[in-house]
């Protein structure tokens, strides 16, 4: 997945590179030029890799997702050592009850072995289920997108979204949705009940259709009585939501919410739709996962405008909309 992130900082993994200047020139003119064409010249570059890029946090960011596990091992611990660890870790989690703290403690000290399985080793997401189950909660998500990005991911997304979300609101109904039936009962069901966790199901599931995507391969909605199997099938990254009516636009009420990754449910009982997002987002960071390919302006408006990693650098479609926001 290629996302801008924010970084661990080492004094090893980068260095700025400039156009340089003599004390030669003879006019300050072109002196204070030269400066301002340096200045934007400037780039930071990665010294494992050939990544560069002219703002210094991207580049420790990209350090931090992409080398930070070839850094040295916790102090007096091995790959052996580190993996019994996991090993306790996924007893741990089979118990009615697990040892909240043993598994806080144990899922820090093995980050780097997390993450050599995850970027060098590139483990099926199946085969980290197994390996690491606690990774599939929802608090060692928030923990490890932390980790990641030193971010705290509950906090960032649901400050993004209630901050754009009048704003959003608006944009949606300024728009005509004629061919888009979904959209407009959605928008018309709002208007019934506008409590805030309604707007805020109501722009996750309406942001697709105003970016122009179509979120039928990630958003699966079903009653009790369809077969899953079913339903989730060449689902690569989505959601599953089971309601009682799958006419209602924006239900208030779930019999399920589960995450959905290469055609298996990985988590289950999540309490609504926003938080579905939320932790599938967590978990696309955790697994180091490409979003999906018909929801990448999406995705993208969450990461950027939501969360708030990589707003610097965004597409073209995602920045008029964030100066839409802004105005």
């Amino acid at each position: 997945m290629t996302s801008t992130r924010k970084p661990v900082p080492s004094s090893q993994c980068f260095c700025p590179s400039r156009k340089k200047i003599t004390n030669s020139t003879p006019w300050i003119s072109t002196l204070q030029a030269e400066l301002k064409h340096n200045s934007m010249a400037m780039r930071w570059y990665c010294k494992i890799c050939r990544f560069s890029s002219p703002n210094q946090r991207v580049l420790i960011t990209h350090y931090k997702l992409k080398h930070c596990h070839q850094a040295n091992l916790p102090q007096g611990k091995d790959r052996e050592s580190l993996d019994k660890e996991r090993e306790q870790i996924a007893v741990e989690m089979m118990k009615r009850t697990p040892d909240i703290n043993f598994v806080d403690a144990a899922m820090s000290s093995t980050y780097s072995l997390r993450r050599q399985e995850v970027i060098e080793d590139e483990l099926p997401v199946s085969q980290m289920k197994v390996r690491w189950p606690a990774l599939f909660t929802e608090r060692q998500i928030s923990k490890e997108f932390t980790r990641l990005v030193s971010k705290d991911l509950s906090k960032s997304f649901f400050e993004g979204l209630d901050g754009h979300l009048s704003k959003l609101i608006q944009l949606f109904r300024s728009k005509s949705y004629e061919d888009i039936p979904e959209m407009t009962s959605k928008l018309e069901s709002l208007d019934k009940d506008k409590t805030n966790q309604r707007m805020r199901i109501a722009a996750l599931l309406g942001l697709p259709w105003y970016m122009r995507e179509t979120p039928s391969k990630f958003m699966k909605i079903c009653e009790p009585s369809d077969r899953e199997e079913d339903v989730i099938k060449g689902v690569v990254i989505g959601i599953l939501v089971v309601v009682e009516n799958v006419m209602e636009p924006l239900p208030s009420f779930y019999n399920e919410v589960a995450l959905v990754i290469e055609e298996q449910v990985l988590m289950r009982h999540l309490s609504d739709i926003p938080n579905a997002f939320l932790n599938l987002m967590g978990l696309v960071y955790a697994l180091n996962l490409n979003y999906l390919k018909e929801l990448k302006f999406t995705c993208e408006v969450i990461q950027n405008l939501f969360i708030g990693l990589g707003s610097d650098s965004c597409t073209a479609r995602v920045h008029s909309l964030k100066n839409k926001l802004l105005r």
